[in-house]
């Protein structure tokens, strides 16, 4: 009899146990941190500003010396698109490479008037720019100063089609009704580098979209032209010097794999 009423005590307690664990609150696991990811392949657009600068010196006229060099500043909008790929090769450094392509509607016109002086006549010059495109291929490098946020700089070639002018119309040459022309338009090979920013915008635009903020620098080469006279003899060299370009433009990019928040596994 007294083993049957141990063994009903010891169920009633066990019993009683199990009603309690039940009744007790179960703590909450939280999930864990979001692990970022920079390594992937994106695709975005970019617009802003660029500034155009240009020396023209003159050569020769009837085999005189010209005797000045001027300068040709211009500025325009520019859009584009973008192609690239990183890849975080450390949790705070991240490598890539990168492509544009930019529309702009560069065009400037500068007209210098100067009395007759040193055998020449009086003359009045009129310098031309105009450029409707540019492309760079850089490679990049960043520092991660939050998961978010990458710092970076970033260099390659650059092309641009530029096209430069110069007419002359000298007092002779307008008692016949000619004048100095000419041009050349052409696609210049150049180098580029600049600084930038990219940070993630998950929280405003959704996984994978980031935006971007950068400068750019583009010097190209020395390049020449000649600007005939319309009734013959007589030529008008020019040379191009000091050409560069001076880029500050937005992007908006969306990544087609890795690039966004991915969650950590414990």
């Amino acid at each position: 009899m007294k083993k049957f009423l141990l063994a009903g005590v010891a169920m009633s307690a066990l019993v009683s146990g199990s009603a309690l664990a039940a009744d007790m609150p179960v703590k909450y696991k939280a999930p864990p941190p979001p692990v970022y990811t920079w390594t992937g392949c994106y695709g975005g657009i970019e617009g802003g500003w660029m500034g155009d600068h240009k020396r023209y010196d003159r050569d020769t006229v009837f085999g005189a010396p010209a005797p000045t060099s001027n300068d040709s500043n211009a500025i325009s909008g520019l859009i584009g698109v973008t192609l690239g790929c990183n890849y975080q090769v450390s949790p705070w450094v991240v490598i890539g490479i990168e492509g544009d392509v930019s529309w702009t509607h560069m065009r400037n016109s500068e007209s210098f008037t100067y009395p007759a002086s040193g055998g020449l006549t009086a003359r009045t010059e009129v310098l031309g720019t105009d450029m409707d495109w540019l492309a760079t291929v850089r490679g990049r490098i960043g520092m991660l100063v939050t998961p978010s946020a990458l710092l970076y700089v970033t260099g390659g070639v650059a092309f641009v089609q530029d096209k430069s002018s110069l007419s002359v119309v000298t007092a002779a040459a307008a008692a016949l009704g000619s004048q100095f022309a000419g041009s050349d338009n052409k696609t210049l090979t150049g180098w580029t580098v600049g600084v930038g920013g990219e940070w993630k915008m998950a929280s405003y635009f959704g996984p994978g979209w980031s935006m971007k903020a950068e400068y750019l620098y583009v010097g190209l080469p020395d390049h020449s032209f000649s600007s005939p006279l319309s009734g013959g003899g007589a030529v008008w060299n020019t040379d191009v010097t000091r050409h560069s370009e001076n880029i500050f433009r937005l992007g908006l990019n969306y990544s087609f794999g890795g690039y966004g928040p991915v969650v950590a596994k414990y």
